[in-house]
């Protein structure tokens, strides 16, 4: 074939392979060959047949693998189902051998051997699908970042929140919880529930409770006193408690906490006890007024007063201020008479003289009054030297309450008035010390029995017998 012609049908359009036209020129051309020639012609086509072959099976079988593995089907497009279409619809022509000048036509008209066109078909299949193998590979992985980012950021938050619960307390172990912390807590159990998803949820939810169980207790026991008993994991035990507080201790689960809750209700329960004792042993007293209450009486109470704890001192504070005053005034009053009795049975015992005036002993509180003969005489105890000479004899010891309760009957009767009056010795009769009482101008009233409180005197409508 010359130069002239092959340039030619480099241009000319693409042939055919199934058409009519091609056949009938090849079939021609194949008459004026030998047999010989048309062996060697079609081994030869055989062979690129067969490696066109080889090369499609390759393809396929690459296919096939990446479509089971992704199990994805390719959709075929538009155009070659309509190129599909269109065998389908061509009849059935069978192929003659192509002799190898035309396989030199077809060769120099496409630029690529004839099995090269399908090599290059599923060569560009093949990295298409590869895109779309990395595209999805890529997305996967994407989301996989995108879903392992949330759950990195919740562990952080996680954390974060397990820090704040341990912020709670001073020492865990022990139950030492921090009071300016509770305040808190609302906020605490209010974000638990962001953590669901978290893998400790469960322990972060039984922790909560647990803390919320723990600050219950403490609020309890600390609303049973005026301030605060329970602080910072300690008992303040000068805490005063809520006299008609019902006290009752909580139950938590961490041991030392539970000690220290008993305790602080211990503490409660003392305190109440000591104020009902004390109430009683004051409800008299204050009934009447403090400023009538007999030593003795006054003596009583605060010595129980001096016996309670701090706290419960410090409730009745004001009230015993007053009582202690009234006490060191009577003690006062009552050391100043004892010595002047002291100074006047000495002076009788001198005396050589039957004048048992000797014997006189002033009121008390510096009241003083000259007593006549004449009024010692209506005395119902008769005096005696002898007795009245030993002062140091316990029988002219009043017994307790019975001076201040006698001096207030009187009092009550308009005997005297407040502390105008006289007291003197008169005799001892049956271990007992008997008095006189004069009013504050020397009159006699009555004689007293120091030991029992019994008194008589000369006037009608009152006692009249002696006790002895």
């Amino acid at each position: 074939m010359s130069k002239k012609t092959k340039k030619k049908s480099v241009n000319k359009p693409k042939k055919q392979v199934h058409g009519k036209q091609e056949s009938a020129i090849a079939f021609e051309k194949a008459k004026s060959m030998t047999v010989g020639e048309l062996n060697v012609k079609t081994e030869k086509l055989n062979s690129v047949n067969n490696q066109a072959v080889e090369h499609e099976e390759k393809d396929s079988n690459i296919l096939a693998d990446y479509m089971k593995t992704h199990q994805h089907q390719r959709e075929k497009s538009a155009k070659e189902q309509a190129i599909e279409s269109n065998a389908q619809k061509r009849p059935y022509i069978p192929e003659e051998p192509i002799l190898e000048a035309e396989a030199v036509e077809e060769r120099v008209e496409t630029g690529l051997p004839k099995g090269s066109k399908n090599q290059w078909l599923y060569a560009t299949l093949v990295v298409i699908l590869a895109g779309l193998f990395i595209f999805a590979w890529y997305k996967s992985h994407e989301g996989a970042t995108s879903q392992a980012q949330p759950t990195t950021k919740l562990e952080k938050k996680v954390k974060q929140f397990e820090a704040k619960l341990a912020a709670f307390y001073l020492n865990k172990a022990d139950g030492q919880l921090k009071n300016q912390e509770f305040s808190k807590f609302a906020d605490i159990k209010k974000e638990l529930a962001d953590y669901k998803e978290a893998k400790n949820y469960s322990a972060l939810k039984k922790e909560v409770a647990t803390l919320n169980a723990e600050i219950k207790g403490i609020k309890q026991v600390n609303g049973y006193f005026k301030s605060d008993v329970l602080v910072d994991g300690k008992v303040i035990e000068t805490a005063v408690v809520k006299p008609k507080a019902t006290l009752k201790t909580p139950k938590v689960s961490n041991e030392k906490l539970q000690a220290l809750l008993s305790c602080a209700v211990t503490i409660g329960e003392k305190q109440q006890k000591e104020s009902k004792e004390l109430d009683e042993k004051l409800a008299p007293i204050l009934q009447t007024g403090i400023e009538k209450a007999s030593l003795a009486d006054l003596k009583a109470v605060e010595a129980l007063y001096k016996q309670t704890s701090q706290a419960t001192q410090s409730s009745y504070q004001a009230t015993f201020d007053n009582i202690n005053s009234r006490i060191e005034e009577l003690s006062k009053g009552e050391a100043q008479l004892q010595s002047t009795e002291s100074s006047e049975a000495a002076a009788a015992n001198e005396s050589t003289s039957d004048n048992s005036a000797t014997a006189a002993v002033s009121g008390s509180f510096g009241n003083t009054g000259a007593v006549s003969q004449a009024e010692r005489a209506k005395s119902r105890v008769p005096y005696d030297q002898a007795q009245l000479a030993d002062v140091n004899n316990p029988a002219w010891i009043w017994a307790d309450g019975i001076k201040e309760r006698v001096l207030d009957t009187c009092r009550a009767r308009s005997y005297i008035k407040g502390d105008d009056y006289i007291l003197e010795r008169v005799n001892i009769i049956n271990g007992n010390g008997y008095y006189n009482l004069f009013a504050g101008d020397g009159r006699y009233l009555v004689s007293i029995n120091c030991k029992t409180g019994y008194f008589v005197g000369n006037g009608a409508g009152h006692s009249d017998n002696l006790d002895f």
